[in-house]
């Protein structure tokens, strides 16, 4: 069998590719629609930038939004002194 792999390599795509199919198949609508909420509406407060920030992130890779409506939550999300 490992000989038949070694000349038909099986062709995943790109990486990008792999992650959008493995994140269509594998997150759930309502996981996906609970993440899209939480990135628009987790403001950064109090919390440090780089704990906020590792939730805000989390929750965004979750969404499948594009890097404009990311930048925009990003944003709206900050304190307004930044």
């Amino acid at each position: 069998m490992e000989a038949a792999l070694g000349t038909n390599p099986v062709n995943y795509g790109t990486w990008t590719d792999f992650k959008t199919a493995f994140e269509q198949q594998f997150i759930p609508l309502a996981a996906q629609m609970e993440a899209i909420q939480k990135m628009h509406n987790t403001q950064m407060g109090t919390s440090s930038f780089a704990t906020w920030f590792q939730e805000w992130s989390t929750q965004a890779r979750c969404t499948g939004a594009d890097e404009t409506t990311k930048m925009w939550a990003f944003r709206r999300n900050l304190p307004d002194g930044l």
